[in-house]
């Protein structure tokens, strides 16, 4: 169970970082048309770019846009033979950080098993990460643990304060909980043993669906909605 929980944890965090790299404007208000579907009116990067060659490298932000407040995925992940299914929602809003003016993202677990937020911060500016806490409740009880920001930065498996770089793989038909996708396009990440994919579909700022794989095991996340 920790070890599924920590491999969790340690996939959505390089999924924000990704998302987020080179996000400095703050965006407050929810973009229309952001319920988890394409629309041609979206910021996204994704929609106004070319396709790539297979096997060229892109920046993140050229992939994955800022104009989001939120974003939900029903994930399922796989350890030592054992399964798990997690909804799992990101809320990123301005906040404060031991008094510092701080953008705050919040990731919310729940499954049949565990339930967590896991809450981390930014300067304002998103250069930086300051901390967060991590809160679990498992078989009923709770447990609320400060986490600085260099354990975060290792978790993370990526700088925040970078830009990150992805392998274009290709287009694919993509069919998750928010809708289909049938030209999403294909990136993939390698980080410390592990390979991470990412789909991404014109007119959405976040990942479409998401795949991790290690030597310990495999994640799935898949979109439900964006706003």
């Amino acid at each position: 169970m920790k070890s599924a929980y920590i491999g969790i944890i340690a996939v959505m965090l390089v999924v924000i970082a990704i998302a987020c790299a080179g996000c400095a404007s703050q965006t407050t208000t929810a973009p229309s048309g952001g319920s988890g579907t394409s629309s041609s009116g979206s910021s996204s990067p994704a929609a106004a770019s070319s396709t790539p060659q297979v096997g060229s490298t892109v920046s993140s932000s050229s992939v994955f846009g800022s104009s989001y407040n939120w974003m939900e995925y029903q994930t399922t992940t796989t350890n030592q033979g054992k399964e798990m299914s997690i909804d799992m929602k990101m809320e990123r809003s301005t906040s404060t950080y031991n008094g510092q003016p701080a953008v705050e993202m919040k990731v919310t677990m729940t499954s049949s098993a565990m339930n967590g937020v896991y809450d981390y911060y930014y300067d304002s500016a998103m250069n930086s990460i300051l901390g967060g806490t991590m809160t679990m409740t498992v078989n009923g009880k709770t447990m609320t643990i400060a986490i600085p920001a260099s354990q975060l930065n290792q978790m993370s498996a990526t700088n925040f304060n970078k830009e990150s770089t992805l392998t274009f793989a290709g287009i694919e038909s993509v069919t998750v909980p928010a809708g289909t996708y049938p030209a999403a396009s294909k990136y993939t990440k390698s980080e410390n043993g592990a390979t991470v994919t990412f789909w991404s579909a014109p007119g959405v700022p976040v990942p479409v669906q998401i795949s991790s794989s290690s030597s310990t095991g495999s994640t799935t996340s898949e979109l439900v909605g964006w706003g």
